[in-house]
């Protein structure tokens, strides 16, 4: 990936597609058009899907492929590179998680990467190049697993960025800060939204609408205040509630939902 000449990189951002298989083979059909109508019409240099992509949390492997043959087939045909998150539909079952990131790398236009020895094995890191030089990196893409249920030991919470996984990002900073230095802009995008949501809807300053109640998980880990601390991430894009609509700015990070992108869950998207 690289920016243009203008400096500009599009992302387009999918969420909660729900893809269900037989039983919900009509509005599959139609979240599958509605994915390849938004490429067309955003050419988007990169597509990310923020979790969630399959509706069906107890799938066998064979279900699981079939769809995720589908919910990857318009940036296949595109020939648009993409993300994909795990959400906690994809796999509430977590001894899946790694069989499913075995089966995306697979894919050509996948950019996953994987991460041996970290058990959220979905984190990676994404590097864009400048706009003046492909071998200078201009910014850099945080994607992480924010797991399914369960956060730090807590077995009733939804799932979160565990403590574990502040030490790979710390560790990762240092790495991209001693190669390229501190001018590099840096977004993370997950699929649970961090418990600072709360506090930005609390203090009223924020754009678009609240649905439904928070889905965020009970404890607070401290990605935010790390990445606050750090100062190299300026916005963080998760979905999870699929109704959402709202962000803003908090401490000077951009948070903000993607509502859903597919028609199982409500008839509409």
């Amino acid at each position: 990936l690289q920016f243009n000449s203008e400096g500009e990189l599009t992302i387009l951002q999918f969420s909660d597609l729900h893809y269900f298989g037989d039983e919900g083979e009509e509005n599959d059909e139609k979240t599958l058009q509605l994915q390849i109508k938004f490429i067309q019409e955003v050419k988007p240099d990169l597509v990310i899907i923020t979790g969630d992509a399959i509706q069906i949390s107890d799938a066998k492997m064979y279900q699981f492929e079939g769809l995720w043959k589908k919910f990857t087939k318009p940036m296949m045909d595109a020939k648009i590179p993409y993300a994909y998150i795990v959400g906690n539909h994809d796999a509430e079952d977590d001894s899946k998680r790694p069989w499913i990131i075995e089966l995306d790398q697979t894919n050509p236009w996948s950019l996953r990467e994987g991460r041996d020895g970290i058990p959220g094995t979905s984190n990676f890191v994404i590097p864009v190049s400048s706009s003046r030089n492909p071998y200078e990196i201009g910014a850099a893409l945080w994607i992480i697993d924010s797991g399914s249920v369960g956060c730090d030991g807590f077995i009733s919470s939804w799932g979160c960025i565990e403590k574990y996984q502040l030490d790979w990002y710390s560790q990762e900073s240092d790495k991209i800060r001693e190669r390229h230095g501190d001018n590099i802009h840096q977004i993370a995008f997950f699929h649970i939204p961090v418990p600072e949501i709360v506090d930005l809807y609390n203090d009223g300053q924020f754009y678009g609408n609240v649905n439904e109640a928070f889905g965020c998980p009970y404890l607070n880990t401290g990605f935010f205040d790390l990445a606050k601390k750090r100062g190299n991430i300026t916005g963080m894009f998760f979905s999870h509630d699929r109704t959402n609509t709202f962000g803003g700015w908090y401490k000077g990070i951009e948070l903000a939902y993607s509502p859903l992108s597919g028609y199982n869950r409500s008839g509409e998207a």
